[in-house]
């Protein structure tokens, strides 16, 4: 698992949002990531619109949590390409800028 993957759970597609760095630790950070059809008015800096698998999809950053690596279900993808839209959210939500 490495940061930016998109991963299976047995609710919306999580995406890995911490550095690989730590990756060994037994928690990983995620955020939910839901088709764009589902979360209609995101939040401009807050909700990234990424394109995964074909369409447009809504990354909540305000959503994330801590949750054991069992609870994530196998990686289908990456953001990785998004690196910076998806670091400017992060950074909006802890530091407004």
């Amino acid at each position: 698992m490495r940061q930016f993957d998109v991963c299976r759970s047995q609710g919306p597609l999580l995406v890995v949002l911490q550095a690989d760095m730590v990756a060994d630790l037994s928690v990983v950070v995620v955020a939910p990531l839901y088709s764009l059809a589902d979360w209609p008015v995101p939040a401009r800096h807050l909700h990234p619109i990424v394109q995964f698998d074909g369409s447009p999809h809504v990354l909540v950053t305000n959503h994330l949590a801590a949750i054991t690596k069992d609870k994530v279900g196998a990686c289908v993808g990456s953001l990785e390409a998004e690196r910076p839209n998806l670091i400017n959210a992060i950074d909006f939500l802890f530091t407004g800028i």
